[in-house]
């Protein structure tokens, strides 16, 4: 079983634009994306607080992600949605929901080899 920070970086390099170029993906995605990937990955941290919707707990894995994903292949940034009129995404049972914070993390991969 690979570490959380191992599948992170393997997840990143994934997503590429067609020109080749790594792509942001929010702490969310890539969340949702590790656990597709490996169901057990989240049980391996001793992080026994965390949750998200429906488990009774308010700190999600994806925002374990967003404060605690350091690695030297992982680039982190934020995006910002302070002056947009709206923003909005389809959560796992397709219905529109409202981001609810100003600005969230977003990663991609870093190649340290250019």
């Amino acid at each position: 079983m690979k570490d959380v920070k191992d599948l992170a970086v393997d997840i990143l390099k994934k997503q590429k634009y067609k020109d080749g170029q790594y792509a942001y993906i929010s702490a969310y995605q890539l969340a949702v994306l590790m656990y597709k990937e490996d169901a057990t990955i989240f049980s391996s941290l001793k992080a026994n607080h965390l949750g998200g919707k429906g488990t009774g707990e308010h700190a999600s894995w994806a925002q374990y992600l967003a404060g605690n994903l350091e690695h030297k292949n992982i680039e982190r940034s934020f995006f910002n949605i302070s002056e947009l009129e709206k923003f909005s995404f389809n959560d796992e049972k397709g219905i529109l929901r409202e981001a609810s914070n100003e600005s969230f993390s977003i990663f991609k991969y870093k190649d340290n080899a250019i």
